[in-house]
């Protein structure tokens, strides 16, 4: 199950309700499409229950959509994937698709970026930290099973017959 607070099953709910009717589906197509009850698909419509994580595939392709704009992350909920919905575009609406969907792609691999450096910089500063731990542990473990230096003899003073060097 996919985790929802109540006031995003119903944007979930709308989102998926309106994306039904502009590409003109039925419930009934979708519960067929996604294996599941006409009544489990209003459910889902009306906000009362959350999609089964295994039936978000067949939904997300039976609505020519994707998880961003069906659960609310894109502000364009109507907008298709697929180059089979751009048929009847014109040329201008095709290239403001590709632009809309070349500029979610790099805004997608910003923040995987800048998610990859974040874990990077987080991982070592725990492998310093581990380390630092270790060495001072180590260090902190030979002192403790290093015996106390016996006071050694002092040097014989030299004695008349013998010259300092």
């Amino acid at each position: 199950m996919v985790k929802m607070t109540e006031p995003e099953r119903r944007l979930f709910g709308q989102r998926l309700e309106r994306l039904l009717r502009r590409r003109g589906k039925l419930h009934k197509e979708l519960a067929e499409a996604c294996h599941v009850s006409t009544s489990a698909v209003s459910h889902w419509i009306k906000g009362l229950n959350e999609v089964p994580s295994n039936k978000l595939p067949a939904l997300f392709s039976f609505l020519n959509t994707d998880m961003d704009r069906l659960f609310g992350a894109s502000e364009d909920p109507d907008y298709v994937l697929h180059e089979d919905a751009i048929e009847g575009d014109s040329l201008q609406q095709a290239v403001h698709r590709m632009r809309h969907d070349l500029k979610a792609l790099n805004e997608s691999v910003d923040l995987i970026g800048r998610e990859l450096v974040r874990r990077r910089r987080d991982q070592t500063k725990q492998l310093s930290a581990d380390l630092l731990r270790g060495v001072v542990s180590a260090t902190q473990d030979a002192a403790e099973e290093t015996p106390p230096a016996a006071a050694s003899p002092p040097a014989p003073k030299p004695g008349p017959r013998q010259k300092a060097e």
